[in-house]
């Protein structure tokens, strides 16, 4: 059932998809999906920058696509992006293991110091149904993300 509401793609209020895209952000997604399969079939072993460069879409695009999951990187070896703090490579998200690990002890940790027992304590604190903060945003070790 289609919605009222921005899409995430544009940003306009227009009628939405299950996606949250008006139909030409989605026609514009499948378009670009098809091109990245069809480049990836002939060239598997292709880095994220290749894979930009040879289809003309961004780098920001394509590494949108892999971070949203939209493209399985367990069938592409080279298809990575660094870490957002410590510049590691990684194949989905935005943290690597370690400085995902880190992040959710300095949470634990500054929820302790609050008076929370536990991070579900504070999510029943806040309200029901509450999402956490977007964690890779927070500084790990004090470290922010390094500007490109």
């Amino acid at each position: 059932m289609e919605t009222i509401g921005h899409c995430e793609g544009c940003g306009q209020l227009k009628q939405l998809n299950q996606r949250n895209l008006c139909p030409f952000c989605n026609q514009d997604l499948d378009r670009n999906m098809k091109i990245i399969s069809a480049y990836l079939k002939k060239n598997r072993s292709a880095s994220l920058e290749q894979l930009s460069d040879e289809t003309g879409l961004t780098l920001h695009m394509v590494k949108k696509y892999l971070m949203e999951g939209r493209i399985l990187v367990s069938d592409y070896p080279n298809l990575n992006y660094p870490c957002y703090f410590c510049e590691e490579r990684i194949h989905k998200g935005y943290l690597c293991k370690n400085c995902s690990t880190k992040l959710m002890l300095e949470f634990r940790d500054m929820l302790l110091r609050e008076g929370h027992e536990s991070i579900e304590d504070y999510i029943r604190s806040t309200s029901t149904g509450r999402k956490l903060p977007e964690l890779d945003r927070y500084i790990v070790e004090g470290r922010m993300k390094k500007e490109s």
